[in-house]
């Protein structure tokens, strides 16, 4: 056997037999595969017929006589061209996202010369394909679209290509935010995700300013929040190629203050009569409440709105505000002042932090609807909607687990190893990015003993509780510390810590009573922790 096999051209002959020769030493390309096959298919008592093209490419493997002896040509002819041996299947993305493949093995080339790959997208302003040796990156842009992927081999005067298409929605799935973890390996992250918005999610006309550089409409929304994105659908009454995003403050009477401007996007892809997307590189925080807006600069913004009826989406006056110009000092309108009583498309996502109260004050301006101009769209256009179903874990890019809550205690770690969690949100429709975070494990018996580096409030749990809740959290030097719980009016419920404390990680227990230990009615509560130099709060559940 082994006189027989040397004398063979193995880079175009193959042995192919109904036989395991693994046991024996011999190396028989395919033989074992063949075997497994053949044995699975006909029981052994039917013909089995194998046809291998270059590349080790098996062609044809089925007990058809005929259908094999078709493809010997074929197998024949492989050799003298560029086999495409793995094809990339379609695949779907979402804006800003990046997906990686190895080409090192999708093709063979039967050439003395150096093969040479290449790529290239159709569609560059939603997908690009860069190609670094035999890795290749594909892209996700901001806009929404489909672009086919031509992914070409060529050695000399040989060439084989295969193509695949990318579809790129304009819905993201929001990650997790705030990802931490303590050396005992328990791995926190941000309150779960709002979606701030008015609109029922169906575009059923348009409201917009004249063709003003500086003119912003849009929601305001009375909470505590860290933003992450902004979403918003612009209907075609006007052509509109790009748009700006604007984040305001809100004042003491919850107007949108133009002189806190928190945030002013460059300008942004936009795709009229589709839902847009903005992720914000670095999230906004919000603690006085914030606007939210959209401005098409010298276009009239022709910004969607639905028609502000059906619970739970009904219009609510001071909640959607246009400017004619911001940079000139001009006052904020109501449009509801101006019989406009509907809401506009625009949302943002991110994390609500709690209500804001504001002053009992006439919150704009009332004049007459100057400069705005309405219709109603010829075919309604709806949004597309998700449900958020849990969150995975990962360690090291293995998952660990699942959770509905905002924390994850990994267990089995290795006393001073430095690993990497990550976690991603579940949607109905997909699964987030992971976001990730590097930590030392020094604890094996799951006490966190060393002192921490930064300040943190880690969170509570369970969450949601009954009766009792744990609360976490970390001082990063000595001094005082205060530890309040607050309803969802922002009304103080109880002192929990209000002390000097040593630098350490902490935990204190609440039992869902007020500080005259009267039980508390369940609902949505918030806690919020203060140092001299630290302030954060967050959410929790009392379920009863």
């Amino acid at each position: 056997m082994n006189t027989w096999w040397a004398a063979q051209n193995t880079d175009e002959v193959y042995f192919i037999c109904t036989e395991n020769w693994a046991a024996s030493g011999y190396d028989m390309p395919f033989s074992t595969a063949v075997d497994d096959y053949y044995w699975d298919f006909g029981n052994g008592y039917v013909p089995f017929f194998g046809v291998i093209g270059a590349g080790n490419l098996l062609m044809y493997g089925d007990n058809g006589y005929s259908e094999a002896q078709a493809m010997v040509p074929n197998a024949v002819a492989s050799f003298s061209q560029i086999t495409i041996l793995e094809e990339i299947a379609d695949q779907s993305m979402y804006l800003n996202e990046t997906l990686d493949f190895d080409l090192a093995n999708s093709f063979f080339n039967p050439s003395e010369e150096d093969m040479t790959i290449t790529v290239s997208s159709s569609n560059t302003d939603a997908v690009t394909a860069e190609l670094t040796g035999t890795a290749l990156t594909i892209s996700s842009l901001t806009v929404a679209g489909s672009s086919d992927i031509t992914v070409n081999a060529s050695a000399g005067d040989l060439s084989a290509e295969f193509t695949f298409t990318v579809e790129v929605s304009a819905e993201t799935l929001t990650p997790p935010a705030q990802v931490e973890a303590t050396d005992g390996g328990l791995i926190t992250w941000g309150a779960d995700v709002t979606e701030f918005r008015y609109d029922d999610g169906i575009a059923t006309g348009q409201l917009g300013f004249g063709a003003n550089p500086s003119s912003v409409l849009g929601g305001v929304h009375p909470y505590n929040a860290v933003i992450n994105e902004v979403t918003w659908l612009l209907t075609s009454n006007a052509a509109h190629t790009e748009a700006v995003i604007y984040i305001f403050a809100l004042d003491g009477a919850g107007v949108p203050d133009t002189a806190q401007l928190l945030h002013e996007s460059t300008p942004q892809p936009n795709i009229d009569d589709a839902w847009n997307t903005y992720t914000l590189a670095t999230p906004i925080n919000a603690p006085n409440g914030f606007f939210v807006g959209i401005c098409t600069p010298d276009i009239f913004t022709a910004l969607g709105t639905d028609d502000g009826v059906g619970a739970p989406y009904e219009f609510q006056a001071g909640t959607q505000m246009g400017i004619a110009d911001w940079t000139a000092g001009n006052e904020w309108l109501d449009v509801g002042d101006s019989n406009y009583l509907v809401n506009f498309t625009v949302r943002a996502m991110g994390q609500n932090l709690g209500e804001v109260r504001y002053t009992e004050e006439a919150p704009v301006a009332d004049y007459s609807n100057t400069g705005l101009v309405y219709s109603a769209l010829d075919t309604p256009i709806a949004s597309v909607t998700r449900d958020f179903i849990e969150y995975k874990v990962y360690l090291d890019g293995v998952e660990q687990g699942t959770t509905t809550e905002n924390e994850y205690q990994l267990t089995g770690l290795d006393e001073g190893t430095t690993y990497t969690a990550a976690v991603s949100a579940v949607y109905d429709d997909g699964e987030s990015v992971l976001v990730g975070i590097d930590f030392t494990y020094t604890n094996n018996d799951g006490n966190n003993i060393t002192v921490p580096v930064a300040n943190a409030l880690v969170g509570n749990y369970p969450n949601p509780f009954n009766p009792t809740t744990s609360i976490k959290f970390a001082t990063v030097e000595n001094g005082h510390v205060t530890l309040e719980i607050y309803n969802a009016k922002g009304q103080k419920v109880k002192t929990l810590v209000n002390e000097t404390m040593s630098a350490d990680n902490h935990t204190v227990d609440w039992n869902g009573t007020d500080d005259s230990n009267n039980a508390v009615s369940s609902g949505i509560y918030f806690y919020k922790m203060r140092t001299s130099s630290y302030n954060e709060t967050k959410k929790m559940v009392l379920m009863k």
